[in-house]
């Protein structure tokens, strides 16, 4: 091996404890923090500017990966391009597209969107019980661009009878739930839970 290359060995990475920052060659780096958490940095520079690019935890992350991760860094700077930029393009990429969210995740983020204006976190735990028990079983998966009328009748009329206020206030979160992921363009057309 070359000196300044390759120079952290799998012991070194598992016996060393001192918080700091480590070498191993060519921008890669073991970081230590203060809570003696163990995770992989990538240094480089562009446009004058010092980068670091965090590569992940050692628990996750071995040497070996984070030493291909370093080359395909590099890789990516002697082509031209930003890493750190290829990194946010492929997890855009991979991203689920808005139109295919499912019901239930439209759920929580509608419910993590108005938490803030409800009174009481009981308030958020009721939405969410009765959003679990009765609608998640029938549309949770559903993507939400794909709920009709129907789709809304086969959650409301198990209950319909029996549990009527229950059914109520279900068939209203819905109906809000749909119209937020509308104005979010999850959706569109008319609102099937109105």
């Amino acid at each position: 091996m070359a000196a300044g290359i390759e120079r952290l060995t799998a012991l070194n990475v598992r016996k060393l404890c001192q918080p700091g920052r480590y070498a191993d060659g060519k921008g890669l780096y073991l970081q230590i923090t203060r809570t003696l958490a163990k995770s992989w940095l990538f240094r480089y520079q562009r446009n004058g500017k010092e980068h670091f690019m965090g590569l992940g935890p050692v628990h996750i992350i071995g040497l070996a990966q984070a030493r291909e991760q370093a080359r395909a860094a590099r890789s990516c700077l002697f082509n031209g391009n930003d890493p750190l930029d290829e990194r946010q393009a492929r997890k855009a990429n991979n991203a689920q597209p808005p139109s295919e969210l499912d019901f239930d995740s439209c759920a929580a983020e509608y419910i993590k969107s108005r938490q803030d204006e409800w009174k009481s976190d009981k308030h958020r735990k009721q939405w969410e019980s009765t959003l679990a028990v009765h609608a998640s079983p029938h549309i949770g998966k559903m993507p939400v661009r794909q709920i009709t009328t129907a789709s809304v009748l086969q959650v409301l009329q198990p209950i319909w009878k029996s549990k009527t206020e229950t059914a109520s206030r279900l068939r209203e979160r819905i109906e809000r739930i749909l119209s937020w992921a509308a104005k979010k363009g999850y959706r569109e057309g008319e609102n099937p839970a109105r």
